[in-house]
């Protein structure tokens, strides 16, 4: 063979190459696009054989590249549109390894997966297979410049979950209640309903750590907060109502729990009726307390 033949059949070997990565590229495009069509279509095989293709393509073709992500991305959401938490979780774990590889560990993206993968784990009550992922993607989203406030709140809702549904008390107390109630503050101001939420359940993480006199502070706190917006007659209140009982009890404050429980007794029988089973329990309740305070046994 001349060089001349030898340089055409270089150049001629370039560009068959390049035709072919070309129309293996356009195919996988149009792979990604009928898969995501299709998810949302009434047609589950359909689906399922166009984004097995989307990712053999991409797996071939592609490996690393934003399409092979976006197959892995539409694979994952296939599943988790039909309720496949078991058959979403394989897909996931390619998609994470594919996006630390190719965008690195502290991309945003990398977090939201992760985030999802913990809530797979979390939805099937796995809470310590979900809890590493959902500390590395809150790490990230606290690190990375930009991430909005309700992204980061939505993380620490997650890893909470995972910690108080392990009975972690001292974790969430740590590394999870001290963030979510600043950022409810800046989010919502120092009144707000999401604020209380996270107060009644730092609150019992506290009770469960015995640290009984921050616990009432924060029982109190969400407890104005709820009585200042919904009244007394609502369920949400009542609940922080009974909450502060059980911290007032817990510190021997008995004469206190007893005037909060008569309060929330008396809510109760105005909204929910004097023969509901809660004021039911709740007025036995009272008899029981005030049956221990000295003064009003004696009466």
């Amino acid at each position: 063979m001349t060089s001349r033949s030898r340089v055409v059949l270089i150049l001629l070997s370039g560009l068959l190459t390049h035709c072919a990565t070309t129309m293996s590229r356009e195919e996988l495009a149009q792979a990604n696009t009928a898969c995501s069509a299709a998810a949302n279509g009434p047609v589950r095989e359909k689906a399922d054989q166009q984004c097995a293709l989307a990712v053999t393509l991409a797996e071939t073709s592609a490996p690393g590249s934003p399409e092979y992500i976006t197959s892995l991305q539409n694979l994952v959401n296939l599943h988790l549109a039909r309720g496949d938490l078991a058959g979403s979780l394989e897909p996931q774990l390619r998609l994470i390894a594919a996006q630390r590889a190719a965008l690195g560990s502290r991309h945003p993206d990398l977090a939201r997966s992760l985030a999802d993968l913990g809530g797979t784990y979390s939805a099937q009550g796995k809470y310590a297979l979900a809890e590493p992922y959902l500390a590395e993607a809150l790490e990230i989203h606290r690190q990375a410049p930009g991430v909005p406030d309700a992204r980061i709140l939505q993380s620490l809702r997650g890893l909470e979950t995972a910690y108080m549904m392990q009975q972690k008390w001292a974790k969430a107390e740590e590394a999870i209640y001290p963030s979510m109630v600043a950022l409810h503050e800046k989010t919502e101001g120092p009144n707000g309903l999401g604020l209380a939420n996270t107060l009644m359940k730092r609150s019992f993480a506290l009770n469960m750590l015995e640290q009984f006199a921050p616990a009432q502070a924060a029982v109190e706190r969400a407890l104005k907060i709820r009585q200042d917006a919904l009244g007394l007659e609502h369920p949400d209140t009542q609940d922080a109502l009974l909450g502060l009982v059980m911290s007032q009890a817990a510190r021997g404050q008995l004469e206190g729990a007893a005037s909060t429980l008569t309060q929330l007794v008396a809510a109760a029988e105005k909204s929910r009726g004097k023969d509901d089973a809660k004021t039911v329990q709740w007025r036995e309740a009272l008899a029981i307390l005030n049956g221990k305070i000295p003064a009003k046994a004696a009466r």
